[in-house]
């Protein structure tokens, strides 16, 4: 991966970039997650007025005074970064290419910026694997956002779901894979 070192100062800012999309991937993951259940304890409280009563040890321990404003906050600002962490390749003069075609002439890297087409991809590829992901366990798995008002907060009780038996021969191979 590295032949000088100008190739592995942008090997290493290319990874480094790829790690920070995925971890502000991660991050919004879990605040939408606290947010969803911040939201379930509140209507937890709305339907049944000794919830608060009988969970005041265990779950109120993790709710704070500027809940959910901060968790709000953060999520909004997490968007914000991730969304212009590679924002220079849109604002560059000159022509904008993903990919060079056979007669074009080969890229030559700003020293001052870089090469912008890893850049780009370094930016942003995590973005739609992240969204295939999860749109592709949704439709595997069928899975639905649970409503608030059907959200368990006793400990020791688990939900029983029961799963659909796959009927067709590439749902039974799937159902053995995973």
């Amino acid at each position: 991966m590295s032949v000088s070192k100008s190739s592995a100062d942008e090997i290493f800012h290319w990874l480094s970039s790829m790690n920070s999309t995925t971890a502000l991937l991660s991050w919004i993951g879990m605040l939408f997650t606290y947010i969803r259940w911040y939201q379930g304890t509140k209507a937890a409280e709305r339907k049944d007025p000794m919830f608060k009563a009988n969970h005041k040890n265990d779950l109120y321990l993790h709710r704070y005074g500027l809940q959910p404003w901060i968790a709000v906050y953060a999520l909004v600002m997490c968007i914000l970064i991730l969304l212009f962490n590679g924002w220079f390749v849109f604002t560059r003069a000159g022509p904008w290419r993903m990919a060079l075609e056979l007669d074009d002439p080969p890229i030559v890297s700003d020293p001052e910026i870089g090469s912008w087409v890893p850049t780009f991809v370094s930016s942003y590829l995590a973005l739609p694997v992240f969204f295939l992901l999860v749109l592709g366990y949704k439709l595997i798995y069928r899975t639905r956002m649970v409503p608030l008002d059907e959200m368990h907060f006793e400990r020791g009780i688990v939900p029983e779901i029961e799963e659909p038996q796959p009927t067709t021969r590439w749902g039974k191979l799937l159902a053995t894979i995973f």
